[in-house]
């Protein structure tokens, strides 16, 4: 009998072709599909790390919320307020983030700057950083100067949080309940000073997710803000969606194609 793909394409109707399909040589499972599969989630990863580097962001998000999504599961057989569950970040993350010179740039800082927030926050001092840390110290460490409109420093938000932010080496940084995994991905994709920052033309996005996080609060100054106690499992969702579809349209065509020349 003739193979799937030589039969005159009008035998099938588009959804029969799409559902042999997988009959193909050339076959490339839908985005979706993609991205829940460990085998082409590998495939992909490549691809964009090589061709579409700029677009790495979307990557460590998506892995992030493969993580987060655990939470979900969790909370089938548990009471929705339980944060005693913690999930460790993304093991594939060990090899873009194990080197620190590869993360020292996140939430903006740069430099001896983020290293000095890293080590003030775990209660180290390395003597490497010379006066550029004196001079952050100096600057960042008068709080009396700032009013309640003044926006949070790097320094500020690192001390405001109960783990190391910086870190994003799963073999170093310590697993994080619900409520940290929520604040982890929010200052490294959602805040204003994150390095990974992904922007959204639906601001209500935006919004959204810091009413998850920050309840009433949310519509006060940055520095008047206090964390809710738990986060919902959904608080990503909206954000994911809007992450897929760019994906899709940039991503997903020339993805395939390299699929089937390489």
């Amino acid at each position: 009998s003739k193979r799937f793909w030589k039969v005159v394409t009008d035998s099938l109707s588009p959804l029969k072709r799409r559902r042999h399909s997988v009959e193909h040589p050339c076959y490339v499972p839908r985005l979706r599909h993609v991205l829940n599969h460990e085998f082409w989630l590998t495939q992909y990863r490549w691809y964009i790390y090589y061709f579409q580097p700029r677009r790495m962001k979307y990557i460590y998000f998506i892995l992030l919320i493969q993580q987060f999504f655990k939470f979900r599961i969790t909370s089938r057989s548990d009471d929705d307020d339980n944060e005693e569950c913690t999930i460790p970040l993304p093991p594939t993350f060990s090899f873009y983030f194990a080197n620190n010179a590869a993360a020292h740039n996140v939430l903006g800082a740069t430099g001896s700057a983020s290293m000095h927030v890293r080590t003030h926050a775990q209660h180290h001092h390395h003597h490497h950083h010379g006066n550029t840390t004196t001079t952050i110290d100096e600057n960042e460490e008068r709080d009396g100067n700032h009013n309640k409109e003044t926006p949070l420093t790097m320094l500020e938000i690192q001390r405001m949080l109960a783990f190391d932010v910086l870190n994003m080496n799963p073999t170093t940084q310590r697993a994080f309940n619900r409520l940290e995994y929520a604040q982890f991905i929010y200052y490294h994709f959602v805040h204003r000073l994150a390095k990974h920052k992904i922007q959204f033309s639906d601001k209500s996005i935006v919004r959204y997710i810091e009413d998850c996080l920050f309840g009433k609060n949310c519509s006060l100054h940055e520095r008047e803000r206090v964390f809710k106690n738990t986060v919902d499992v959904k608080i990503f969702d909206k954000m994911w969606n809007a992450v897929f579809r760019y994906l899709h349209q940039m991503t997903y065509e020339p993805f395939v194609i390299w699929m089937n020349t390489k």
